[in-house]
């Protein structure tokens, strides 16, 4: 029985948590004995030389879970290589790992396939990894994908050209054209070294049309075309156009402007959103300071952001009022030159924020990191793409409102002409616009942030479909009436928990 249970004890001394168990090369006989006598009993599985687990235990998370552990066993010495170096080791997708060790061959240890290729062991560039074990430096793996390609029961060491050009391209949008070029020489170097000479070949050229000095005609990627044309756009924000797409198709057709309005009822709705709009963004006045400034054109000596509310109202109210229908924008260039030409009316007061210009730095608020100013241009065009799939008016104008914020595509001025864009969207539908009160904003940024971070776009959607309810309820007969009524509702009050008197405004909003 003592013996029965210094067995035990030796086994789980030198077990992980999930039950996996490795010889050391330098182990005493005590854990080797004891391990062969356990796995006689049935309680220790054998998996590969010195790689034992619990018969109860699962054992491809076990392997998975301590693979390197387990190469370094098997191989010391081994350099993960290959696709496997690209992706920092075992792939969940596919459960194969890459290395280069003398010992050559394929080994399947419980759920996870080990290939061993002939090639150089570890070189000065290469990484220390973890266990003894080397990461291939990025320009020894990069040429080691562009090995010839052979794949084994659907399996293959290298990448396939298009995720190969997707991987350049993502690194490009990281590191910059600068140090790509530097990677390049290195690579071009190291192949010299190694006589790589048609793995280099091959790697320049897709360098060369990533980089635009090459035709791109046979490229696969739509990163990489895009990049291609001088219009890269920024792949990570795939995900988040991907996912608000889908949750806006969910959405219903939004709310048909049932009346006309009269030029004055129009420049009491402009107004207010105007106000909230600027609000929001911390250019705060009271009511009748901003209704002088924008229905007397007087702008304060010493408030120059004044001119804010009344380029921003002017926008909105020539919109409202077009004497012709506005349409929805589709192609990049009419896109763009509609952004800078609003941005420029916005703007005007502020020369140093280079009005009507994409920015030159990049940019960022919080935890939230924007789109790099040499990927705005193509990441707008790309985001347009995903926008051609919506057609309900109200989804389109979520969506632009949601692609402006995220790419922010100037230095200063995003949040209110994302907005903007927003109603000309309603507008081109002959819908309601859009009114983010001043208490309704904590909600508003809440629903962004959860999307733009989380990639989680139900609280961005039910927020705006309920903020474009309050715009038709209201009496737009005279700012004072419209004002009224608002503050009946405190939808003035900059309070981070929203008020009973905002709740019966909700209320009253769900009987639409």
């Amino acid at each position: 029985m003592d013996q029965m249970e210094d067995i035990d004890n030796i086994i789980e001394r030198n077990s992980t948590s999930d039950g996996l168990c490795i010889i050391p090369q330098d182990a005493k006989s005590g854990l080797r004995n004891a391990l062969s006598k356990a796995a006689r009993k049935g309680e220790m599985q054998r998996l590969a030389p010195r790689v034992y687990v619990r018969t109860d235990a699962d054992h491809d998370a076990a392997v998975e879970h301590n693979i390197f552990s387990i190469v370094a066993s098997l191989y010391p010495g081994a350099v993960i290589s290959h696709r496997s170096a690209l992706e920092s080791g075992l792939d969940p997708s596919n459960k194969h790992i890459i290395i280069t060790h003398r010992n050559i061959g394929v080994r399947k240890v419980a759920s996870v396939r080990i290939h061993a290729l002939l090639g150089p062991g570890p070189l000065p560039e290469d990484m220390p990894f973890v266990s003894g074990l080397y990461l291939s430096s990025l320009q020894r793996s990069w040429l080691e994908c562009f090995q010839a390609r052979k794949t084994t029961k659907g399996f293959s060491k290298t990448l396939t050209k298009q995720e190969l050009e997707d991987r350049l391209d993502q690194w490009l949008s990281l590191y910059g054209k600068q140090e790509f070029r530097q990677r390049v020489d290195q690579v071009h170097r190291l192949a010299d070294e190694l006589g790589w000479q048609k793995e280099a070949r091959r790697f320049q050229k897709l360098a060369g049309a990533l980089l635009g000095t090459r035709p791109g005609d046979d490229l696969r990627s739509a990163g990489a075309k895009a990049r291609n044309k001088g219009m890269a756009f920024d792949q990570n924000r795939d995900h988040l156009w991907t996912e608000l797409t889908r949750e806006l198709r969910t959405l219903g057709p939004g709310i048909k402007r049932d009346r006309e309005l009269s030029r004055d009822e129009w420049a009491n709705l402009c107004f207010f959103e105007s106000y909230f709009s600027n609000y929001i963004e911390g250019t705060i006045f009271t009511v009748d300071e901003a209704a002088d400034i924008v229905f007397t054109g007087k702008i304060p000596s010493d408030r120059p952001e004044g001119h804010d509310i009344l380029g921003t109202y002017q926008v909105l109210f020539s919109m409202a009022t077009a004497p012709t229908a506005i349409r929805p924008l589709s192609d990049y260039d009419s896109f763009a030159m509609e952004l800078k030409r609003i941005h420029a009316n916005i703007m005007m007061a502020h020369p140093g924020k280079q009005p009507g210009k994409f920015k030159t730095l990049a940019n960022r608020v919080g935890a939230t990191f924007f789109v790099k100013p040499d990927l705005v241009k193509g990441t707008l065009a790309r985001g347009l793409e995903f926008l051609g799939g919506l057609s309900n008016p109200l989804s389109r104008a979520l969506f632009t409102k949601f692609l402006i914020s995220e790419v922010h595509p100037f230095a200063d001025g995003n949040g209110r002409l994302s907005r903007i864009m927003m109603n000309r969207e309603l507008h081109a539908g002959r819908q309601w616009p859009i009114i983010i009160p001043t208490v309704y904003r904590i909600d508003y940024r809440a629903g962004l942030r959860k999307l733009s971070l989380n990639k989680k776009a139900d609280a961005y959607r039910k927020v705006m479909t309920k903020a474009q309810k309050i715009a038709p309820v209201l009496d737009y007969s005279t700012t004072a009436n419209t004002e009224a009524e608002l503050s009946s509702y405190r939808a003035f009050d900059d309070d981070e928990s929203i008020t009973l008197h905002w709740r019966k405004l909700e209320q009253k909003l769900k009987s639409l």
